[in-house]
């Protein structure tokens, strides 16, 4: 029933060709006007048919015009698409290349036409390109791998790879289409969240240590000293009706002793309050805080500390003032455990509507393997500290000897 159906339209388009055709002729004036002779028969005949011939041409080279159209832009779309495509056989050699893939192994594309797959491939990613062919070629269907290719060319990069398996139109043999896609900046994006994951759990871990440490330290001082003094004026208090009971020179003797140890009780609470929180930095700014921290540090550890700071106060949120504080202290202590120096320059300044604060010593410079540990928490806290306003803490050796923290943080806006 479906042959008879084609049957039917073929004739049907070939009567309609040769209606066009007589038409064509009559419009042209060449039809015979007289059918008696089988010679003029015959002539009409033959230029029918070659009116029809004429027009199948013109639809033939309409259609070959569509055809080279639409295969330039497959062609273009093939070549110019965002992946590699590639296709191989059982053997790795490739067949047949686009201009991205050609791009992505930096090799010229007649080059990589009946050459092997399998010299760009890492050597830690052979077996898992085994495994992924034998999945194509023996299983049939589609697979996928993650693979590092090393071109002749430039560096190491890691792609995606997606196979299908084909077969060729004349022979059947067995071929792999494959595409290549380059995921090397995903897989830096990944690493660096997951060093930044790691970072923040070994942050969050020391500073829960380190607030412990600074809580048993706290309460040690005040017991030692607070609670001492304490229980000495208590027991002085008691004694007093004896003293007063003998004179006045034995009372005023130990209400001046008195007086002595309620000042150094007074001392060590302000040490233990400003080793909180600074009074100088809620009162007068970072800038008189930083002023006064650098002659405590340079008194405490022997350390000349020079300072270059602005004229006046720079105004700026309190929280980011505490930051950059803390930053400072940071960083003075790291000299005072580490440097070996014997000189610390504090640089601060507002560029551009960034606060940029620079410290640098002439010790012995940092060893550049710490700047990558997470284990080092002092770094660990510089940095978070100043992301945590969107800023950044770069940490380098000095050529000439010595380290250099520079810290910035950007206007509210840029945050």
């Amino acid at each position: 029933m479906g042959a008879v159906r084609v049957e039917a339209a073929r004739r049907n388009k070939l009567e309609l060709l040769r209606a066009r055709a007589e038409q064509s002729l009559r419009k042209s004036g060449t039809i015979y006007k007289t059918r008696k002779g089988n010679l003029l028969q015959l002539l009409h005949e033959m230029d029918v048919y070659q009116a029809e011939l004429e027009i199948q041409n013109e639809e033939l080279q309409r259609s070959q015009a569509a055809l080279q159209e639409s295969q330039r832009r497959y062609a273009e779309l093939y070549d110019f698409a965002p992946v590699g495509y590639l296709t191989f056989g059982r053997e790795g050699i490739i067949q047949e290349v686009n201009l991205t893939g050609a791009q992505l192994l930096r090799t010229a594309r007649r080059h990589l036409i009946h050459s092997g797959f399998h010299r760009f491939i890492a050597k830690e990613s052979q077996q898992n390109f085994h495994q992924f062919s034998t999945r194509v070629f023996e299983r049939g269907g589609q697979a996928t791998c993650d693979l590092r290719l090393q071109p002749k060319a430039g560096p190491p990069f890691d792609v995606h790879m997606i196979g299908t398996a084909i077969h060729k139109a004349d022979d059947g043999a067995a071929l792999c289409q494959g595409a290549i896609i380059d995921v090397t900046a995903r897989k830096k994006a990944e690493e660096q969240l997951r060093d930044s994951r790691e970072e923040l759990q070994v942050l969050a871990a020391r500073l829960q240590t380190a607030h412990e440490t600074e809580r048993a330290v706290l309460a040690r001082e005040i017991h030692d000293e607070l609670s001492g003094t304490l229980t000495a004026l208590k027991m002085d208090l008691s004694l007093l009706p004896d003293r007063v009971a003998k004179g006045h020179g034995p009372f005023e003797e130990k209400l001046s002793s008195m007086a002595a140890m309620i000042d150094r009780s007074l001392t060590c609470l302000h040490a233990i309050v400003t080793e909180l929180r600074p009074v100088v930095l809620d009162k007068f700014g970072l800038v008189a805080a930083i002023e006064w921290q650098s002659g405590e540090f340079q008194t405490r550890w022997g350390i000349a500390c020079e300072t270059r700071l602005p004229r006046r106060e720079i105004v700026m949120d309190s929280d980011v003032s505490t930051a950059v504080f803390r930053i400072l202290q940071e960083a003075l202590t790291n000299v005072a455990r580490h440097a070996r120096a014997s000189k610390v320059t504090i640089d601060l300044r507002k560029k551009a509507g960034s606060l940029i604060l620079k410290v640098y010593d002439n010790g012995k410079g940092i060893d550049e393997r710490m700047l990558d540990m997470h284990e080092s928490i002092g770094l660990l806290s510089m940095r978070e500290r100043a992301a945590s306003f969107g800023g950044k803490t770069e940490v380098t050796r000095l050529r000439e000897g010595g380290t250099l923290v520079t810290v910035i943080i950007p206007p509210p806006i840029q945050r």
